[in-house]
């Protein structure tokens, strides 16, 4: 039987996992930052304590629970990160491949029509 690439790329790592997810800029809100958030909304706590224990704007921390509400208002951190990851994935699908947009583009600019 053959061994499937997966396993040998495992192994050739040495048991550790070859395709580790590349790290994020701190400009982000981590996982465990977001988990902490969750904790101190469940504890009733309000938008600037939370700002001083993460360290963090007031309006990322805002924009965050806003952003990343449940139904019923509450926070949920898991799928936050998880949206957080759909989001930043690459390659992101170009403008210009809307066909019906790229011919008005081009008419435009043969036109002469500025940009704006």
């Amino acid at each position: 039987m053959r061994t499937r690439r997966g396993y040998r790329w495992f192994e050739a790592a040495r048991g550790e996992n070859p395709f580790e997810p590349a790290s994020r800029s701190d400009r982000y809100l981590s996982e465990e930052e977001r988990l902490r958030i969750a904790a101190l909304h469940l504890g009733s706590a309000g938008v600037r304590r939370t700002v001083t224990e993460l360290g963090r704007a007031p309006s990322t921390i805002s924009r965050e629970l806003t952003r990343n509400a449940a139904a019923g208002g509450t926070y949920r951190p898991y799928a936050a990160e998880k949206r957080c990851r759909a989001r930043a994935r690459r390659p992101k699908p170009r403008k210009l491949d809307q066909l019906e947009l790229a011919l008005q583009v081009e008419l435009r600019l043969v036109r002469n029509w500025a940009p704006e």
